[in-house]
């Protein structure tokens, strides 16, 4: 419930009936057709309060989902609040809370691997593919000078001049200027190629249900582009 009340992303179907967390000594546990309640320790700095609703704060929200969710969904989560404002800090000190607690070896890794510059779900499975297989883990969202303009990529392998890019759907479905985003899209992939880098396109499909198939996919452009002497040049700014 917490995460649709923060409004954070979700990549699978919300649960059948929704789980109500309740401090200790405010309730005891319980099922029904409307629900599900648990009386959990539930620190005061762990609460918030969102859309005319109490639920727990974006922090507590993440290690929650990490220890009981799957590893993508919470991933995603992650990613995304702590690109809204939230530390690395803030999730550590909710995993020091819950030591002891099921599930906080999935929360640790979670903290572990979360990236605040990831800008999408689809940019975060991406980067999961790269982690989940063993793969060189590239930098999200970093700025590439061509001489001509400066362009962000989702994913760079600066030692190897390869880009990766999440290819979503939402760049182009319902809009009216769709020609125009699909032609800004191919300078900016040639002008890519004529500095020297190699460009890879990815989609939703294989990010969100076939990692390990999107996986032989970046392995075999890693293999493709041996590393350079001299990494290419690019800047977070």
């Amino acid at each position: 419930m917490a995460a649709g009340v923060l409004g954070l992303p979700a990549i699978s179907a919300p649960p059948d009936r929704p789980l109500a967390l309740v401090p200790l000594g405010c309730g005891t546990d319980s099922n029904n057709r409307s629900g599900r309640l648990r009386a959990v320790s539930l620190a005061p700095h762990h609460r918030s309060y969102a859309n005319g609703s109490r639920t727990t704060g974006p922090a507590r929200t993440t290690i929650d989902i990490a220890r009981t969710a799957p590893r993508a969904d919470a991933l995603v989560v992650a990613d995304a609040v702590l690109a809204a404002g939230a530390t690395v800090a803030d999730l550590q000190a909710v995993l020091e809370f819950q030591t002891g607690w099921r599930g906080v070896g999935a929360a640790a890794w979670l903290v572990a691997h979360a990236d605040p510059r990831a800008e999408s779900p689809l940019e975060t499975l991406g980067r999961l593919a790269f982690i989940e297989n063993g793969l060189p883990v590239p930098v999200s969202n970093v700025w590439i000078d061509t001489g001509r303009r400066r362009y962000r990529v989702d994913h760079l392998l600066a030692d190897r001049w390869l880009v990766f890019e999440g290819d979503g759907s939402l760049k182009y479905d319902g809009r009216l200027d769709a020609g125009r985003v699909v032609a800004d899209q191919r300078e900016r992939e040639w002008q890519l190629r004529e500095l020297g880098l190699e460009v890879v396109r990815y989609g939703w499909d294989l990010a969100r249900n076939d990692r390990k198939r999107l996986a032989v996919r970046f392995a075999a452009a890693i293999k493709r582009c041996p590393v350079r002497a001299t990494p290419i040049s690019w800047s977070w700014v």
